[in-house]
């Protein structure tokens, strides 16, 4: 939204929108099913399966209530609540709920709310479908790419032979193709040739894209100038470019979102006592603890020698055996 803004400013005879995208039909209930209020871990018990954006709002009243018992007084209080059990206890699933509270946040900025999830929207997509069930083209595509990338890049994200699930009521389960049949794992459902052209022409719905195939869906649907994400779904996304020539769809520009890290008191007095920078902490793990150590000792930690002993006894413990052999066949 704020991009929108700062765009118009500068092209004022152009129009810009900001897009929520939402990701409704492959969320991982791991990832969405619990929060953290202060140091406690609060978590929407459900045995629902499949896409989260499909699951129903039951039981979220408990954890709404759980919520409020946190925020207790606070400014905004009675108006957090309201919004809560209005976008979770009035609506039937979880991606209606999420479109109203998001709406309600920032509809008044302009903010437009997509979810995929829809007939209409899955039919742009037809012909790609059944490029990746018959020719499986998006794993070749993208492995050329991540050979290219993994020289001087670590990989995100890898693809499958089939890199699409069905969606059903209460699943979301991969498709798999064995001889001439398609299977969708975990079910009885396989398809022949002629009932999987039936199923995405009438029903193209139920057929989900992973996360190699999840950015041509969007940007099929809706293209775009820019795309905004996080660390890890910009690393993916520059997987795809190749990708996305192959279908003809537009890549968009790849921005990555602001974001912070938050140190909490007790971690700072840690960090300063242990004379770790917050730049160090940014560091790999492995990368911050040599560098730990080599600030904190005088010993050499070169161990060259040391191993050559090693190698040297080794070899002398090999030729032992033989020695002893040798003695015992001597007179």
């Amino acid at each position: 939204m704020k991009l929108a803004q700062e765009l118009k400013a500068q092209f004022p005879g152009k129009h810009f929108v900001p897009v929520y995208y939402m990701g409704s039909e492959d969320a991982d209930l791991d990832e969405l099913g619990s929060i953290y209020m202060g140091k406690e871990k609060l978590t929407w018990k459900t045995q629902q399966e499949g896409a989260v954006g499909r699951m129903k709002t039951e039981g979220l009243g408990e954890l709404i209530a759980d919520i409020m018992k946190h925020i207790g007084y606070a400014p905004h209080a009675a108006e957090v609540q309201d919004m809560l059990e209005k976008a979770y206890l009035q609506h039937d699933n979880i991606q209606e709920a999420t479109l109203y509270l998001v709406n309600r946040l920032f509809g008044r900025y302009g903010l437009v709310i997509l979810v995929p999830d829809t007939p209409l929207f899955k039919q742009q997509i037809k012909s790609i479908l059944k490029e990746e069930l018959w020719q499986q083209s998006s794993h070749k595509v993208v492995t050329d790419t991540i050979e290219k990338l993994q020289q001087h890049h670590k990989v995100q994200a890898s693809p499958r032979e089939i890199n699409l699930f069905y969606l059903q009521e209460g699943s979301r389960e991969r498709i798999v193709k064995e001889g001439a049949v398609w299977k969708v794992l975990h079910t009885p459902l396989v398809f022949d040739e002629h009932s999987l052209k039936k199923e995405i022409e009438e029903h193209p719905e139920r057929f989900s894209p992973n996360v190699i195939l999840r950015g041509v869906l969007q940007e099929t649907i809706l293209p775009n100038i820019a795309f905004i994400g996080g660390g890890g779904e910009i690393a993916y996304w520059i997987e795809l470019k190749s990708l996305f020539e192959h279908h003809h769809v537009p890549y968009p520009v790849l921005l990555l979102r602001n974001s912070f890290l938050w140190v909490d008191k007790f971690s700072a007095q840690r960090l300063q006592k242990l004379d770790i920078s917050i730049t160090e902490f940014f560091q790999e793990t492995e990368l911050l603890i040599n560098s730990f150590v080599l600030k904190h000792t005088n010993a050499n930690l070169v161990l060259k020698k040391e191993y050559e002993d090693i190698e040297t006894l080794f070899s002398q413990m090999e030729a032992r055996p033989a020695a002893l052999i040798l003695r015992s066949w001597l007179p």
